[in-house]
């Protein structure tokens, strides 16, 4: 029986999808497969593929986060999977509009694996043919030993954010206030489209996505009745940055005041941080900044477009022996009772409120950090969970 599994890795994301390969790899080892890593960037890649072709026969199926199914990684005309003659388990990690101009939907040999529900509920709606599949996250590093109270109130007693101000490299989004300052909003209400409007409704949910909704509020206008899936999914993309940097701002607008510690890119322009308060750390290496998580003992979540998901942040907190503020989020209350999660709601505006609650109560601060632990211990979200999901999903879509 075959039982070699084929990684395809390329460094991305600050290594994410890098920590992400070989993490879950290690867990298809424990379940007594093989994994093979073919890493896209080393001067070996091509000698080690020509030995994966020679070895077809050994593999089950191949896995990426993505690189794999896209048009640069294909090899006179065929995909790396299909040269193995085996399915593929691509790992999406944003929504599908994002990697609309470079992944290949609805390839029948492979399974997209989305982080949130309602993301393959969009893939059926808008690409039709294609497995999907919800995988959601799953934590990229161990569980720590259980946090000491001494150890505890060593680390500093403020909030630690990761998540770049300038999201997905759109430098505008650091600042904006305002949907009318993106172009994109100007232009479609220019065109007499109730844009603005719209966005605002978005802006006071909780957990709604946003996807359907705006292509239905698009093709409503008889000007964008026809309008082509690339130019919604560009559409897309700049209003998703622009809901979740305003949300994003608003939660740190009202924390002003309160320490902070930030990672990420494009807060040096951000000019409605306290500086006195807040320490900004820059980009960093995606394990490098779970190591500067583990200085404080509260980490803020922000909404990420993800509604019915888990976002690793709340994953990698709770490892680690954090208290977590969170978005008020049903899909997050009812898929992990961890203990250490205290909810805002965006609608009512009560971030700073929640926050100085947990902040004037050590003890509970504490209890919480050591119950998001215990919880994580229980291996519901570790890669061992997600290899065996993996397989799950790989079966029921008759692929293996």
């Amino acid at each position: 029986m075959a039982n070699k599994i084929l990684f395809v890795d390329l460094f991305v994301s600050y290594g994410h999808g890098s920590t992400l390969i070989k993490k879950i790899g290690k867990s298809f080892e424990t379940l007594g497969y093989t994994p093979v890593l073919l890493e896209v960037d080393s001067p070996t890649a091509a000698q080690t593929f020509r030995q994966c072709i020679q070895e077809k026969q050994d593999y089950l199926f191949a896995f990426s986060t993505g690189w794999g199914i896209t048009n640069a990684s294909k090899i006179d005309g065929r995909y790396l999977h299909q040269w193995l003659g085996v399915p593929h388990f691509a790992c999406l990690v944003n929504h599908p509009l994002y990697k609309h101009a470079s992944i290949d939907h609805g390839l029948e040999d492979v399974l997209y694996g989305f982080s949130d529900e309602t993301q393959v509920a969009f893939c059926k709606f808008f690409y039709k043919n294609g497995n999907y599949a919800f995988f959601p996250h799953f934590s990229l590093i161990d569980v720590d030993e259980p946090i000491s109270e001494v150890e505890f109130d060593k680390r500093g007693k403020s909030l630690f954010f990761s998540g770049g101000a300038d999201i997905m490299e759109r430098r505008w989004s650091s600042s904006i206030s305002s949907p009318l300052q993106n172009k994109t909003v100007c232009t479609l209400k220019e065109m007499w489209i109730d844009i603005e409007g719209f966005i605002d409704k978005q802006l006071c949910k909780e957990d709604a996505p946003l996807d359907i909704p705006l292509i239905d509020h698009l093709r409503s206008h008889p000007a964008f009745s026809e309008i082509s899936n690339q130019l919604i999914a560009k559409v897309f993309i700049e209003i998703d940055v622009v809901i979740r940097a305003i949300k994003r701002r608003r939660a740190l607008e009202a924390l002003y005041g309160a320490k902070l510690a930030i990672v990420g890119s494009g807060w040096d322009q951000c000019d409605y941080l306290d500086r006195q308060s807040t320490l900004l750390l820059g980009e960093q290496k995606y394990l490098d900044c779970e190591m500067s998580r583990k200085k404080h003992q509260i980490s803020l979540n922000t909404p990420h477009g993800q509604p019915k998901g888990l976002h690793d942040r709340l994953l990698h907190a709770s490892c680690q022996g954090q208290a977590v503020i969170t978005n008020d989020n049903e899909f997050v209350q009812k898929n992990f009772n961890s203990g250490n999660l205290v909810f805002y709601s965006i609608e009512k505006n009560d971030i700073r409120d929640r926050v100085d609650a947990i902040l004037n109560d050590d003890q509970q601060r504490f209890k919480m950090a050591r119950a998001g632990q215990d919880y994580m211990r229980k291996g519901l979200h570790d890669s061992d969970q997600a290899a065996k999901r993996v397989l799950q999903q790989l079966k029921k879509h008759k692929l293996i």
